[in-house]
């Protein structure tokens, strides 16, 4: 196995591409059909375990098993999916769906180059699945090929322009090439193309962020609010929010998504961004309470064995951090720490 790069996304719904793999002999069909709509109906750990029967059978089809490596996979195993996919791929060399699958398997795990060769592949077993030119090009992308991903992709954007996905791609490809001011011809050419659809929006405003051009991406989203009112959404209004913390207007910021609360109550994405900013602009005594109120964390809070602390002085110099979700939050709360001290 090459060398590990940046993990890859896998595009697309996950039960999409799991029922993209088709063409299962007939004795297989009903199994592989029956998978496919637990998958649809979000029943992975059922589909895994039908599988993983369907698997121990002698001679079962290499598809049925590459469908379960990458079920495994996005169960979190691995380890276990990657060899299984792997086998599968073996087992069936000439299957471009199988191939495919194995591709997008090694993509999540890091193994970019590795990706690319599987793609290719298949590609060559089947030219006109138009996807796999896009996993291609993502993976050269997350493998840093970014002139191999643009020329795939500019080539497939001549074959399918009413395709909004090879541009959302290339735009991504061009951005990570630090080539920013193609990057922004195309995403100018996105919104050209359909200035109804928002996610071409939010790429370019996304784009003008991660380019340090903070005033023009606020600009840019005011004159959407006046201009395409639909599309100034709680996305939009959640990154203005954003684009004051990182203007160092603290204050602004978190009264703006005070009234975003309070216009909607229940929304735990806005709720999670104002508790996070009132720490960080040093409130740590209120920030912390809404941590400590927030209902997923309450009853895992009781459970502790010692006194929760609220934000006060310590009278001694330790502070245990405990993070509910993994190493993110205690580094986040490690940086209370001076205030306990």
């Amino acid at each position: 196995m090459g060398r590990k790069r940046q993990k890859g996304k896998i595009r697309g719904n996950q039960r999409n591409q799991a029922s993209e793999l088709k063409g299962l002999p007939s004795k297989f069909l009903k199994a592989e059909l029956h998978a496919r709509a637990l998958v649809n109906s979000g029943k992975i750990e059922e589909a895994i375990f039908f599988l993983r029967e369907q698997c121990q059978r002698e001679n079962s089809a290499p598809i049925l098993q590459s469908i379960l490596g990458f079920l495994e996979i996005q169960s979190g195993l691995s380890q276990i999916g990657l060899e299984r996919s792997k086998n599968a791929a073996e087992r069936a060399p000439n299957n471009f769906r199988v191939l495919t699958n194995h591709g997008s398997v090694l993509l999540t795990q890091g193994y970019a180059s590795e990706a690319v060769h599987y793609f290719e592949r298949a590609i060559k077993k089947n030219p006109k699945l138009k996807e796999t030119y896009l996993k291609l090009a993502n993976a050269y992308m997350v493998g840093e090929l970014f002139d191999q991903a643009k020329l795939l992709l500019q080539n497939y954007n001549e074959k399918h322009p009413k395709d909004v996905n090879g541009l959302i791609l290339l735009v991504e490809t061009l951005n990570r090439g630090q080539n920013f001011d193609e990057a922004k011809r195309v995403c100018f050419q996105l919104i050209k193309q359909d200035p109804s659809k928002e996610i071409s929006h939010f790429i370019f405003v996304d784009l003008l962020i991660s380019e340090g051009e903070i005033k023009t991406a606020e600009n840019y989203i005011q004159k959407l609010k006046i201009s395409h009112p639909n599309i100034y959404n709680k996305r939009l209004r959640l990154t203005q929010a954003k684009i004051l913390y990182m203007r160092k207007n603290y204050d602004l910021s978190i009264s703006f998504l005070q009234e975003m609360l309070l216009a909607q109550p229940g929304s735990q994405t806005v709720a999670k961004q104002w508790r996070s900013l009132m720490l960080a602009a040093g409130y740590f005594k209120k920030g912390w309470q809404a941590f400590f109120e927030e209902p997923s964390r309450l009853a895992k809070i009781k459970e502790l064995p010692h006194r929760v602390w609220q934000g006060e002085k310590s009278d001694t110099r330790t502070l245990l951090i405990r993070g509910a979700e993994g190493i993110g939050e205690q580094l986040m709360y490690s940086q209370l720490l001076p205030l306990a001290q």
